[in-house]
């Protein structure tokens, strides 16, 4: 049941991040002659089904668009509103690749992080780039400076002698 509900849950945020990214696309640019697709795959092995945040900017406005782990999502937007998608860092996860792939009508710039994509002739129903997000792992294994190193080997040290003198104290009064 709670893996039911986990992947339901899963599925509305997927939902709602889609009409977010389409509600930052103006009717006014789908009036003009349609728009541009572009498709966005997010790949995080051992992360199917978690979600990763990106900023995305259309036309100057700029919202949150949620992607899932080994999902391919389809956004749009029109003419004459350069779009910019951006991945934001996510908890225990580092973004190690990403390349973008763009077809006729599109120009796709690489940004940190990201990418911007400029609209030039929309192709109806016809992906028109298709991107990828690349993530893995990080370990989060705490590291010691190299002042933490030495406070460690001195407290090491103190509780060795603790011992030592205590053991003397012990064969002294035996």
């Amino acid at each position: 049941m709670h893996k039911l509900l986990k992947k339901l849950f899963s599925i509305f945020i997927f939902f709602t991040a889609v009409t977010g990214v389409l509600f930052l696309t103006s009717g006014e640019s789908r009036a003009q002659g349609g728009t541009c697709l572009v498709a966005i795959t997010k790949v995080a092995e051992g992360g199917e089904g978690l979600i990763f945040d990106f900023q995305v900017e259309v036309g100057g406005n700029f919202g949150l668009a949620q992607f899932i782990g080994g999902v391919r999502s389809v956004v749009n937007f029109g003419p004459g509103e350069p779009a910019s998608l951006t991945e934001l860092p996510n908890p225990g996860w580092e973004q190690v690749d990403r390349e973008c792939e763009s077809g006729p009508g599109v120009t796709v710039t690489e940004i940190e992080g990201g990418f911007t994509f400029d609209c030039l002739n929309p192709q109806p129903e016809v992906v028109q780039a298709e991107c990828t997000f690349v993530n893995v792992r990080v370990a989060n294994v705490p590291t010691l400076s190299e002042w933490g190193m030495i406070a460690a080997a001195a407290g090491l040290g103190l509780v060795g002698v603790f011992f030592a003198i205590r053991r003397k104290r012990a064969a002294v009064n035996s």
